[in-house]
């Protein structure tokens, strides 16, 4: 029953009494804090809620404050408090908290407010950005204190209305806002021109469903209707007549398309049936054909069943007259194929029958001999085998079974026989006429051994023909038999006195005082003569014979001796070879390789080669041996020598590599401490082969030189550095301060400014930080620059629109000719309706100008008078030009140029305030192609083109 006289005073049924307990409390406590908040929101008396939020100091209960208060004096007075948390310079709120806070605030004045107040520039770009109310972006517009906070208001603004009205205000105060205001009109006109062009997109798909509709029907019927309706679904739609139109036309179409596939389907039906028809009597031929095959694997197995193949033939003849034939007339196989086959089949039967009972005959005529067989013998058996062959008849295209190729190879071995006889007769004769030639040329010669040779073979010969020889060639043979007779006789007188002379010069050679190998070829040679003149000797005397052999030993008994002293040298250093190999064995077996010396390896291998040089020569065939066996244990033991010099080679490489990278380190000093270490472990890496080891030295010990060097002069070129940092910064932005000074290509942009902004990037940033801001500037402005004319050039609208002019001049080059082709005309026209929308900005310009060819293309006499109107307008396109460029104009022209001065002069002074683009002079170039008739003009397409050079 006390309990309400010990109730905090903030809980007092008092008002006054609760303000005044609401100042003693502490908002930094979280208890305290936690009743300041309640009390705030939910108090009923507004001054105590007033009381409450005037001391709250956390961001989030304020704008609970500001979402759920009625009163507005209580909701003023938070969001005053509010503003002064988050946009006080003094606020103890940290940055995140304070954007953190802005993200979370819906009113759009406070936003304002704040964006307008606070000093900071992240919170001011986060304040506008949350601001979306047309007329508080207008009032950050015309405000804001920063350009950039102005531009980016002036960005957010989407009312046409705003956008004029601001940039009326702007235009003298802020070009950057005024071109923001501008682009976004230009926008907004040319979406709402966008909408114009779409409306005529859809009006001009309904119009064609609606033709579509109420034409006549055509092949892809289907097909188009779907075209059309995707192109339709790819527009933007809207609830108006255009839907009805279409959708009342497609549901037409629809149901034209569903009667055509009726009619596709019942023709589809009938060509069912048919391909039906033709599979079955496919299959039925197949199944000839399969009957066919079995009856000729029987037939070559000869295992065929002549009865059961002829039910199977008639089973599928029933159901072959079973097709319907008749209906498909036009598409039936023809008969003539079944009808072949049916007869192939029957002679297969055939065969097999007449091959049973030829069988014996064959066998009896095969078993009669053919090599001992006379002519008249093996003419009868080849007559009777051709009989019994023509009976059976066997198919050509079956493999033969084995009795008739038995009787195929006797045949074949009869005729071999009959040829081989007379061959064996031709041959012998004609051996016999050319023995009798040679023996008649020998015996002409003199040549007695070679004639008796002759004689001997024609003998044989004329003994194997067995009486068949031709009469004048056994006479010749007896008169040439007498003739050699007759030589035989007086060749011995002659041979003689030459033998005796050879024995007298060998005795001659006995105790010679010539050189051993001098002596060895002169005996040699005197033998050689002996073996030639023997060989004519008819007689071969065997007393010279004896006197010349005794007095070749005596002559060749000194060689002998030196001969054998050479063979026993080449045996000693076969011996010392065996030796070297033997040493080389032991020392690769002891070698540990694993921890080889690889300097001794390479010069016991260098030691082993001179010395085996040194033991030469030796035997052929046993030093053939010896040095296979030397050339294996030099494998072996130069093998891994190799592979640790390519090991050590390919080190050293890497190393030269390593050296050669760091002399491209940005830190000297410790690239010259890495490239000590390196120098040790060349040294520490061993020997490789000499020649490659010396050019990568060189390589090695240039890099070196050149890292120390860079070492040294580290510090000058550090002074340097900064210099040329801060001269490559001016560079950079008078660079970009040039290129908006005047229009330059695009191709310029895209090679100039990424090279730039690169360039500057790289640059350090206690040397860039002063340019920063003069090279921003400039790069933006020529990244929109570019990217306008990216626009210009690249986008699908404005390829449409290229397509479109080409089209153009390609139709009024075809208007000019003399007698212009109506078919490329049509293409033309037609090609025309197929082009993709081209950009809104000269779609009218270029639609003008097709439409006016089309007018001179029904009327020529419009020529002239089009011509002299675009002359017209081709020079005031001219005097534009040279305007944006700075240029004159021909005299001719200096009054047209000065009327539409006069006319365009506010234009003019704000073209003069701003420098001219190339994306301007772009524009200029396509309003120039969407005037007809230029080409009849070429002095003033010369004049517009020329200035244009390198630009465009």
């Amino acid at each position: 029953m006390f309990a309400k006289f010990f109730r905090p005073k903030w809980q007092s049924n008092k008002a006054d009494v609760r303000i005044r307990a609401i100042s003693t409390l502490l908002a930094e406590q979280p208890d305290q804090l936690e009743i300041l908040a309640r009390l705030a929101q939910t108090d009923q008396s507004p001054d105590v809620r007033k009381a409450a939020v005037a001391r709250l100091h956390k961001p989030e209960l304020l704008l609970r404050v500001m979402a759920t208060e009625q009163d507005p004096s209580i909701r003023h007075v938070a969001t005053d408090h509010l503003c002064k948390l988050v946009a006080s310079d003094e606020s103890n709120l940290s940055p995140e908290q304070q954007l953190s806070c802005i993200q979370n605030i819906q009113d759009q004045d406070l936003l304002t407010h704040i964006a307008l107040h606070t000093g900071k520039a992240a919170l001011q770009q986060a304040a506008v950005l949350r601001v979306r109310a047309e007329s508080n972006l207008e009032v950050l517009t015309l405000n804001a204190q920063s350009a950039q906070m102005r531009r980016l208001a002036a960005e957010r603004l989407e009312s046409e209305a705003v956008l004029e009205r601001v940039g009326r205000q702007m235009r003298q105060r802020d070009k950057a806002v005024y071109r923001v205001t501008r682009d976004k009109l230009q926008q907004l006109r040319e979406h709402s021109r966008a909408q114009d062009a779409l409306q005529a997109d859809r009006l001009e798909r309904v119009e064609r469903m609606e033709q579509l509709a109420a034409g006549e029907l055509m092949p892809l019927y289907g097909a188009r209707i779907d075209a059309l309706s995707q192109e339709w679904l790819k527009l933007e739609t809207s609830p108006d007549t255009l839907e009805e139109r279409f959708q009342q036309a497609l549901m037409t179409c629809q149901q034209r398309a569903a009667e055509m596939q009726a009619q596709a389907d019942a023709k589809a039906q009938q060509q069912q049936r048919r391909n039906a028809y033709k599979e079955q009597s496919t299959e039925l031929l197949q199944q000839l054909d399969d009957i066919e095959q079995r009856s000729r694997e029987a037939l070559t197995d000869a295992r065929l069943d002549s009865a059961a193949l002829g039910d199977e033939l008639s089973a599928w003849q029933q159901q072959w007259n079973a097709l319907a034939h008749a209906e498909f007339a036009d598409d039936s196989n023809s008969s003539e194929a079944p009808r072949k086959a049916l007869a192939r089949i029957q002679g297969n039967a055939d065969s097999a029958q007449a091959l049973s009972r030829a069988q014996a005959d064959l066998q009896r005529l095969l078993g009669q001999p053919v090599e001992d067989a006379s002519p008249a013998v093996l003419r009868k058996q080849q007559q009777r085998i051709h009989q019994l062959l023509q009976k059976v008849n066997w198919p050509q295209a079956l493999p033969l079974p084995d009795a008739l190729k038995l009787a195929q190879q006797r045949l074949q071995a009869i005729e071999a026989r009959h040829k081989a006889l007379q061959e064996q007769e031709q041959g012998l004769a004609q051996t016999l006429r050319e023995q009798l030639d040679r023996l008649e040329q020998a015996i002409g010669e003199g040549h007695v051994k070679e004639a008796g040779k002759c004689h001997e073979r024609a003998a044989q010969a004329l003994e194997m023909l067995n009486g068949n020889t031709v009469a004048p060639l056994e006479l010749r043979f007896k008169q040439l038999h007498a003739q050699l007779q007759e030589l035989k006789d007086w060749q011995g007188y002659a041979v003689t006195p030459k033998k005796e002379q050879l024995c007298a010069d060998m005795e001659a050679l006995v105790n010679s005082p010539l050189e051993v190998t001098e002596l060895a070829e002169s005996i040699r040679r005197l033998q050689q003569q002996w073996k030639l003149l023997d060989s004519t000797d008819p007689f071969h005397a065997q007393a010279l014979w004896r006197r010349f052999k005794q007095a070749s030993d005596l002559a060749y008994a000194p060689c002998e001796a030196y001969f054998q002293a050479q063979g026993e040298r080449r045996r000693e250093n076969l011996v010392q070879r065996g030796v070297i190999c033997d040493q080389l064995e032991s020392y690769i077996a002891s070698i540990d390789w694993n921890q080889a010396d690889w300097s001794a390896i390479d010069t016991i291998s260098r030691a082993a080669k001179d010395e085996w040089k040194q033991y030469s020569p030796v035997d052929r065939g046993p030093g053939k041996q010896a040095q296979e066996r030397f050339n294996q244990l030099l494998q072996q033991l130069d093998g891994p020598l190799h592979e640790h010099y390519h090991a050590c080679l390919e080190f050293k490489r890497d190393l030269v590599d390593q050296l050669a990278e760091l002399c491209a380190a940005e830190d000297p000093q410790a690239a010259a401490q890495q490239a000590k270490a390196l120098q040790q472990d060349w040294k520490d890496a061993g020997k490789t082969f000499r020649s490659q080891e010396h050019r990568l030295w060189k390589q090695f010990r240039a890099h070196c030189d050149t890292l120390f060097s860079r070492l040294g002069d580290s510090q000058q070129r550090g002074r340097e550095l900064r210099a040329e940092q801060r001269e490559t910064a001016e560079q950079i932005c008078r660079q970009l301060e040039q290129l908006l000074a005047s229009p330059c290509s695009r191709a310029q942009l895209e090679q100039i400014l990424p090279r730039c902004i690169s360039d500057f990037c790289e640059l350090e940033e206690d040397f860039s930080t002063p340019y920063l801001r003069r090279f921003d500037d400039a790069r933006q402005q020529l990244e929109r620059q570019r990217a306008d004319l990216a626009q210009l050039q690249d986008s699908t609208a404005f390829a449409a629109l290229r397509q479109r002019i080409e089209l153009c001049d390609t139709l009024e080059t075809q208007l000019l000719t003399e007698q212009p082709d109506a078919a490329i005309l049509e293409q033309l026209r037609a090609h025309w309706d197929t082009l993709e929308s081209c950009s809104s900005e000269y779609a009218e310009l270029i639609e003008q100008r097709f439409a006016l060819a089309q007018q001179v293309q029904q009327e020529p006499g419009l020529l002239p008078e089009l011509t002299d109107a675009a002359g017209l307008r081709l020079r005031q396109l001219c005097i534009q030009l040279e305007i944006a460029l700075g240029l004159s104009s021909p005299e001719d022209d200096q009054a047209l140029r000065l009327e539409y001065q006069m006319q365009r002069l506010q234009q003019a002074l704000e073209q003069h305030s701003e420098a001219v683009t190339t994306a301007d002079l772009q524009r200029l170039e396509y309003e120039w192609r969407c005037v007809p008739m230029a080409q009849r003009h070429p002095a003033l397409v010369q004049r517009f083109y020329q200035p244009l050079e390198g630009l465009l």
